[in-house]
């Protein structure tokens, strides 16, 4: 809950005017806003409006009309705005922010209100940086990749030594003066497990060394740790069975590199039920499964895609996380239970909303000292905590280049993008956007710019060549220029003759050398499987899209008729996806037409009127792919 009564009073001593009518106006917007959103993010709201006020008392000194409600609100009042930011406060990146918060704050209360127009002509703050993003370095990328699997290889070396261990241990404090008892790993091993059930009982108002054995405490007299921490210290012990912070920081980076999602988002992953990952076909590869998490700043769910087979892709990262974080969260449960048990005071109901988010996170651990909250630490609430276990896990990687959390997204990106072709639909659809305007915003390394001058580069010589020697140009040419770098006269030909169409209606640009996985039978001669959306040779025209389409209706067809662990991951699934892609790209706004040629010729291949490869009816084919 905001509270905005600061702003409908005034404070004199903080430079704030009363002005009650806009702040009622804001309120209800703000809190709208606010729902869902970092602590972080909501005193930014609260930070920007302190300003905007002490703006309002500014003008009122310099003689200005009062600044009432919403309606007061103009552009010229926005420009001056600007002006206080830029020149008065010496504010730019801050001021960026102040001024986006303000205009969004206005242009939501308007619309609320049936104010028209909803928005106003507002200024903007350039951004300082420019238009370019620094590059993420790849091989900062792979280390960091290589650091966080080693951290995570060390935990659970140590977290199932220590499950055998304390089921082979016993109670050494009985025997004090036996040393051969103290120096049992299994033994010190029990009393840790011990231990842990004691320090997260304790509430926080005791130390940690008022709680534990001296003797235990003792590490010169009982140098025993985890095998995979020979040096370690008297905390690492208590990674026999649950994460510390840099264990729990480490799965998060992982989770992070491989689905390209915001930390916010993998923060959010909710695994108090089962639906955070759905099953999606199967492979000698192992399962394939779509892992689910919410993006709160657009609302949006997020999807990712993961292997359930190796122990360092999202899916075994979570699961292993939420097994082995299970005793934190069984404390957790029972101090939510307790607290559910007792009045509804207002204070009470904040720490039941951490403790139903904590315990719905994997993202638990194990903390050093104790906080308010007790000893027990959820990344998703302790925001700090990751970013100081994310700049160690630099250090310890040896990563001198400045890098942040947010950008392991833009490396992911960088990683898409020169291995997609450049596929500027692919990373929007990776991403997770639902505009192509979100996606260009992580477009803008200065690598895959100069990468995209040297596309421009060469497509308008090509282009200024074709007009200079032809006085016409062929757009389909024009591609093959800029992408291939020539065309052979030969090639010109062979796509100006209609004869030589595929039967998919597109062109070849080598016949007679297919693709060896396209046509692995390939013996010499014309290439007789025209699987041509599959083949780097193909070539797409205008009229290509009727035989696409009838293609289309085929592998209707001969999916209806395969087993679906057959078809999942078979070349004429991809062939499939491939069809429905460039569609998208080549072909936009015809989905509808496409629809219907292709239930047309599905409808002529039930019957008998057409055939599969043109020569193969509906009762040959059983259990195809």
């Amino acid at each position: 809950m905001v509270d905005l009564t600061l702003f409908a009073k005034g404070d004199e001593r903080l430079g704030l005017p009363a002005v009650a009518v806009l702040i009622g106006q804001f309120a209800q917007v703000l809190r709208a806003l606010s729902l869902d959103k970092s602590k972080t993010t909501v005193i930014g709201y609260v930070s920007a409006l302190r300003v905007f006020w002490r703006f309002i008392a500014t003008l009122e000194a310099r003689g200005h009309p009062p600044v009432a409600d919403i309606t007061s609100i103009t552009p010229e009042l926005g420009q001056l705005y600007k002006l206080h930011l830029l020149n008065d406060l010496k504010l730019r990146s801050y001021g960026r922010q102040h001024l986006q918060i303000v205009a969004r704050l206005v242009e939501l209360t308007r619309d609320r209100l049936g104010i028209v127009p909803n928005r106003l002509i507002w200024p903007t703050i350039q951004d300082p940086h420019g238009a370019t993003h620094k590059d993420i370095e790849p091989a900062a990328i792979r280390t960091l990749y290589k650091a966080a699997k080693g951290v995570l290889r060390r935990f659970a070396s140590a977290y199932s030594e220590g499950q055998r261990l304390v089921l082979l241990g016993t109670d050494p404090r009985p025997h004090r003066g036996r040393t051969q008892v103290w120096a049992a790993c299994e033994n010190i091993a029990w009393l840790t497990r011990h231990y842990l059930d004691v320090l997260l009982d304790d509430s926080g108002r005791r130390s940690t060394d008022a709680l534990l054995d001296k003797r235990f405490r003792s590490t010169d007299r009982n140098p025993i740790f985890p095998a995979a921490y020979p040096d370690g210290t008297l905390f690492d012990r208590f990674r026999w069975f649950v994460p510390t912070a840099e264990d729990t920081t480490a799965c998060i980076v992982l989770v992070l590199l491989h689905t390209g999602w915001n930390v916010e988002t993998v923060m959010n992953l909710d695994i108090s039920g089962d639906d955070w990952h759905q099953h999606r076909l199967s492979s000698e590869a192992g399962e394939t499964v779509a892992i689910f998490s919410q993006k709160s700043r657009s609302s949006r769910e997020q999807v990712a895609f993961s292997l359930t087979r190796p122990e360092f892709h999202p899916f075994r990262v979570i699961k292993d996380m939420t097994e082995r974080t299970e005793p934190l969260r069984q404390r957790l449960r029972r101090q939510l239970a307790a607290l559910e048990n007792q009045d509804a005071a207002p204070h009470r109901q904040d720490e039941i909303i951490r403790l139903r988010r904590a315990i719905s996170s994997p993202w638990l651990f194990l903390s050093k000292n104790a906080r308010s909250g007790g000893r027990i630490g959820a990344m998703a609430i302790s925001t700090n905590t990751f970013a100081e276990c994310f700049r160690s896990l630099l250090s310890s990687a040896g990563i001198e280049q400045t890098m942040s959390p947010s950008d392991l997204r833009d490396g992911f990106t960088s990683f898409l993008y020169g291995n997609s072709l450049y596929n500027v639909l692919l990373i929007k659809r990776a991403l997770g956007h639902g505009d192509l305007n979100a996606t260009k915003h992580y477009l803008r390394q200065r690598k895959m710019l100069a990468q995209r001058f040297a596309d421009y580069t060469a497509w308008s010589e090509a282009l200024f060549d074709e007009i200079r020697r032809f006085q016409i140009v062929d757009p389909t040419i024009l591609y093959i220029r800029a992408r291939f770098g020539d065309i052979t006269e030969e090639q010109r030909q062979r796509l100006a003759d209609h004869r030589l169409r595929t039967r998919m209606g597109m062109g070849c640009l080598d016949p007679e050398h297919p693709s060896a996985a396209i046509a692995p039978m390939h013996v010499g001669g014309l290439c007789a499987v025209q699987r041509c959306i599959l083949c780097r040779h193909g070539v797409i025209f205008p009229d290509s899209f009727k035989p696409l389409a009838q293609r289309l209706a085929e592998l209707r067809v001969i999916r209806g008729h395969t087993p679906l662990d057959r078809w999942e991951g078979s070349s004429f699934q991809a062939e499939w996806i491939a069809i429905d892609a460039t569609v998208d790209r080549v072909f936009p706004g015809r989905r509808d037409e496409l629809k219907g040629l292709v239930d047309a010729h599905t409808e002529r291949l039930l019957r008998g009127d057409a055939y599969l490869f043109d020569q193969i009816g509906i009762g040959e084919i059983s259990g195809a792919a």
